[in-house]
């Protein structure tokens, strides 16, 4: 299940955390322009293609950026 999370909450998970992923779900051409530092592309039309590859470990808090708010996954 996917919760918000607030802009504060974000920069102490990224500041203090090592299994955090953080996503940006755009077009390739999008993310190239201008993406988060450190978030990954996962283009939505390449999600069941490239997930396992860039998304390995099962147990990653997955941070997804969608419609200017962020979305948290936590891992199993």
């Amino acid at each position: 299940m996917d919760t918000e999370i607030a802009r504060d909450e974000l920069k102490q998970m990224l500041d203090h955390s090592k299994k955090i992923t953080l996503i940006e779900a755009l077009p390739a051409e999008s993310y190239h322009h201008a993406h988060l530092p450190g978030a990954i592309n996962l283009p939505p039309d390449q999600v069941r293609t490239l997930a396992p590859q860039l998304l390995p470990q099962k147990d990653t808090d997955v941070l997804r950026w969608r419609n200017m708010s962020f979305l948290r996954r936590r891992g199993s």
